[in-house]
């Protein structure tokens, strides 16, 4: 069994000194715990069509994957879907508090809500008027509802036996898969409405689609027993990592089940850009410090095992599929590998073909990490310490350089496709320039387009597929603005009103 070759880089790895804090292991949390992470990739990045477990709605502007459709929610959580195409608006007849949203590529959608049932006051359940919310007793459940986008009509609604819901759409858009932190999981035929629940025999993880071999990969929690531990080298078997298992099912035959077991605790998988390789990184397995975190690699086309390597999650791929990134911790690297580092965490770059690992020193607590699309570059910021600001590390020559500029965070941005993130932050458009360092403020002048409003600083964002244009959204009215990048103008803007209309 091969094993990843470690090197610290034999040139000045500058030290996160501003991120230190007195508390260890801040913000060592998994996704599911946070959709705002704390630690690991950053998934704020409010980019257009779906997102590996479904778009988030929260104050987002979300766009679907042909650049048509403006999804977005008001303050008083109602649902609105902005046509570009025609310049209308629809009010959507989605329940209160939708939660996250998935795309077909017929102009339908299908959103994800949560509760289907609310609280009283007092504590008891009350439904609502919909009579699809008839049985609703507890809180294990969502509503599941199908909308023709161009007409702003609801095809279908389902109430799902599912808690915590996150949604997995293929690649064809055809079928998506809801499920949560149970062993339940909803299927949905988004081209017959037809719907079927699976039950599994062990607590679901993670539900994600792989396109490069065609089939649903399911993490569970699965104790492993002294038996199953057996199958593993030694070198591989710690009792403390609990042990998880992979299922896989092609959606043509669902009862066709492939079961892999990992000497791992579950956590989420993440895909190589091929789709070739997995990688599995737990945040949780260890309540001491001094545990060996690992970070397991699969074989996804032949279903096998590779190895486990220190470091720990949540994990990410390059989009070149060069690298791989994982978080390392003081201990485990000297006592499994002999590396010394100066800082409790380090970033780690995992190298799938050669087996190599470089680290970077990074402090002592943990950021959240944002690949570049050309994968030249990584930032990181961390939630627990704000002031800091931004950081890049480069991917070539692992140094780190803090951004010039003001001390924002990553917190709700989008990606172009070159060396650069423009993103929305305090009340302001800003420019990161990643390769050269720098963050700047971008000034918008909407008061030709939207007379009357007080600030043009816009409080939302996305950006069309083709990522050369922005929408910059506005709260109370509904305010959207479509800037193009190159010519740093401001080319449309609409006004989504109360009654659904829009101008």
């Amino acid at each position: 069994m091969s094993s990843f070759k470690y090197a610290v880089p034999l040139l000045l790895l500058w030290c996160l000194g501003a991120l230190s804090l007195t508390g260890i292991g801040c913000g060592e949390i998994d996704w599911r715990e946070d959709d705002w992470n704390q630690a690991g990739r950053n998934e704020n990045e409010v980019a257009p069509g779906n997102a590996v477990r479904g778009q988030l709605l929260d104050e987002q502007v979300v766009i679907d994957n042909e650049g048509r459709f403006v999804i977005f929610v008001t303050s008083d959580t109602k649902t609105y879907a902005l046509d570009l195409q025609d310049g209308t608006g629809h009010w959507l007849d989605i329940p209160l508090h939708p939660q996250r949203v998935a795309f077909t590529k017929d102009n339908r959608a299908i959103f994800l809500s949560w509760p289907a049932c609310m609280f009283e006051s007092n504590g008891s359940w009350i439904t609502m008027d919909d009579s699809i919310y008839a049985n609703c007793n507890d809180g294990d459940q969502n509503v599941l509802t199908i909308v023709d986008l161009p007409s702003g009509s609801v095809l279908k609604k389902y109430v799902v036996p599912v808690r915590d819901s996150y949604l997995s759409i293929n690649e064809s858009g055809t079928e998506v898969i809801c499920w949560g932190e149970r062993d339940t999981s909803v299927r949905v035929d988004m081209e017959t409405f037809e719907s079927q629940t699976y039950e599994f025999s062990d607590y679901i993880y993670d539900f994600v689609w792989s396109a490069a071999t065609s089939e649903w990969v399911v993490v569970h929690h699965y104790p492993f027993d002294g038996d199953e531990w057996k199958c593993f080298p030694v070198s591989d078997q710690d009792s403390a990592r609990i042990g998880s298992k992979l299922s896989f099912f092609s959606s043509k035959n669902p009862k066709k089940i492939k079961k892999l077991l990992v000497p791992n605790c579950a956590a989420s998988i993440e895909i190589s850009p091929d789709g070739a390789l997995g990688m599995l990184a737990p945040t949780w397995c260890h309540s001491s410090f001094s545990g060996a975190d690992p970070v397991s690699i699969i074989n996804l086309e032949s279903h096998s095992y590779i190895e486990t390597v220190p470091g720990f999650g949540p994990v990410d791929f390059a989009p070149s599929g060069e690298y791989a990134l994982a978080f390392g911790r003081k201990n485990t690297l000297n006592d499994m590998t002999g590396i010394l580092t100066d800082t409790l965490y380090s970033l780690m770059f995992l190298y799938p073909e050669t087996r190599h690992t470089d680290i970077v020193n990074l402090g002592e607590i943990l950021p959240l990490y944002t690949i570049t699309p050309d994968s030249r570059s990584v930032l990181i910021y961390s939630k627990e310490s704000i002031e800091t600001g931004i950081w890049v590390v480069d991917a070539e020559t692992k140094i780190l350089s803090k951004v010039d500029g003001p001390n924002l965070s990553l917190s709700k941005y989008v990606m172009g496709t070159t060396n650069e993130i423009t993103y929305l932050a305090d009340d302001g458009l800003y420019l990161l320039d990643a390769e050269a360092a720098t963050l700047d403020f971008v000034p918008v002048d909407c008061l030709f387009w939207l007379p009357g409003r007080i600030s043009c600083n816009p409080n939302r964002i996305g950006i069309l597929p083709d990522r050369t244009r922005l929408i910059l959204g506005y709260d109370d009215p509904m305010d959207f603005l479509i800037y193009d990048i190159a010519d740093q103008a401001i080319v449309e803007a609409y006004r989504v009103e109360s009654d659904g209309t829009s101008l």
